[in-house]
């Protein structure tokens, strides 16, 4: 893509990390894979999370971490968004969904009956 005598400009990226205000990372070496600066801007940014709880989209396509930050040729203004993965937290799902959870909201609704001493059907 490049000759030797003319080197690639070089490379900053703009990260933007669930809907907040842009990080930009100056001076990327295209060699490195980009999960280095999506750790860095998740460290910028203070996010309290684990990086596994994200995923990065660049123009609605998900990136790999894994692979080289010059496989993407990223466009000068590129900003790569990083949001949190679909249905996080879905590990734990039995315990806020199905039958406990219909229990709890029933039994909520009855003791909230018996105050106002109404009766419900099941």
């Amino acid at each position: 893509m490049y000759q030797e005598n003319n080197p690639p400009p070089p490379l900053s990226l703009k990260f933007s990390v669930t809907g907040k205000p842009v990080v930009i990372i100056n001076d990327i070496d295209r060699g490195l894979a980009l999960r280095i600066y999506i750790e860095r801007a998740l460290k910028e940014s203070a996010s309290a999370r684990p990086m596994e709880d994200y995923d990065a989209f660049f123009n609605s396509i998900k990136l790999d971490w894994g692979e080289k930050t010059a496989s993407f040729n990223f466009p000068a203004n590129a900003v790569i968004m990083l949001s949190l993965k679909i249905a996080q937290g879905a590990d734990r799902a039995h315990v806020y969904g199905g039958n406990l959870y219909r229990r709890t909201i029933y039994k909520i609704i009855c003791y909230s009956n018996l105050l106002t001493n109404r009766k419900i059907s099941r």
